[in-house]
């Protein structure tokens, strides 16, 4: 619902995605984070937790390497 009147909020699309990966879209959910962290440059570093997470579930483990190392 709440994608649906603020479809760029970027804290919605990072913390909607649970569903997305349970219902087996993996490379989706990747897209929505990008573009949740795109929309948010200054993100905070869950972002990056929860990319990471949804690259596990797409089986790219080094991409999920790459984002828990951007982390501080």
């Amino acid at each position: 619902m709440a994608l649906t009147i603020t479809p760029n909020s970027a804290f919605f699309l990072a913390d909607s995605i649970d569903p997305v990966v349970y219902d087996g879209n993996p490379s989706q959910t990747v897209k929505r984070m990008k573009l949740a962290i795109r929309l948010n440059p200054h993100h905070q570093h869950w972002y990056l937790w929860n990319l990471g997470w949804v690259r596990h579930f797409a089986a790219n483990y080094e991409a999920v390497k790459a984002s828990i190392e951007q982390m501080n």
